[in-house]
């Protein structure tokens, strides 16, 4: 993992199986977080139960040796950014200061992203079922629609990541929101700079205040999230 220093982000992908976990796979994970996250999983149904406990369990995998406590003894507090409530909003680590981080989930694939500054994550299954006409105008300005669908889900995943950067989440207004482009893989949107993910069967991309991220991608099995992270976390394109 980086020290978080120029503008450097870590982002790690991970894929879980097509099926549920199995219960040995899920006890393991569910060891890994806090009780209020334990809780909270167990209520949602699958396969977002899978999804999050996997986010929230390999979040907190990857930063226990950093902040050299047990993964389970790493909990999160919640800030929203538009109306103050701490009981929703933006997650954070709490009573740690100097490390941020965003997690996702769509489909079979979580990324958790880990920076030094505030830092916003989004992947987005790339899905032909997808209804954007539906939030065309939520969403997108007229100069921004296109007949392309992979080019919406791929604006969209910007958009997403600068709304978790800024903290204000769902409750941004996405249409006021105009990632540009400012290279192969890079763009900006005001203050907020970002850079596309590689990943072959979603849109995913990272944002971060302040200067252009110095983003390294990961590859992180499942199996290193229940047992140890360094032997497999890979650097990855895909």
């Amino acid at each position: 993992m980086g020290d978080f220093l120029n503008h450097a982000v870590d982002v790690w992908l991970v894929r879980l199986p097509a099926h549920p976990l199995t219960a040995a796979a899920t006890d393991d994970l569910l060891s890994l977080v806090d009780a209020d996250t334990r809780q909270r999983v167990l209520r949602y149904h699958q396969p977002e139960r899978d999804r999050t406990l996997a986010a929230h369990a390999g979040l907190r995998r990857l930063l226990a040796p950093r902040l050299a406590v047990p993964p389970a003894a790493i909990t999160l507090e919640r800030s929203c950014a538009a109306c103050g409530s701490t009981e929703h909003g933006k997650p954070s680590l709490a009573g740690v200061h100097g490390i941020e981080f965003s997690l996702s989930h769509s489909g079979e694939l979580v990324a958790i992203a880990i920076a030094g500054m505030p830092v916003g994550v989004d992947v987005q299954l790339r899905s032909p079922e997808t209804d954007w006409a539906s939030i065309r105008s939520d969403v997108f300005t007229h100069d921004e629609w296109s007949d392309d669908p992979i080019a919406l889900n791929d604006l969209w995943a910007r958009k997403e990541a600068v709304a978790k950067t800024t903290g204000l989440g769902m409750s941004a207004r996405f249409s006021e929101i105009h990632p540009a482009s400012t290279g192969v893989r890079s763009w900006a949107a005001g203050r907020i700079a970002g850079r596309d993910l590689g990943s072959t069967t979603h849109s995913a991309a990272v944002a971060i205040l302040g200067g252009s991220p110095v983003v390294t991608q990961h590859a992180l099995a499942l199996s290193a999230i229940t047992h140890t992270v360094e032997a497999e976390a890979v650097p990855s394109d895909s």
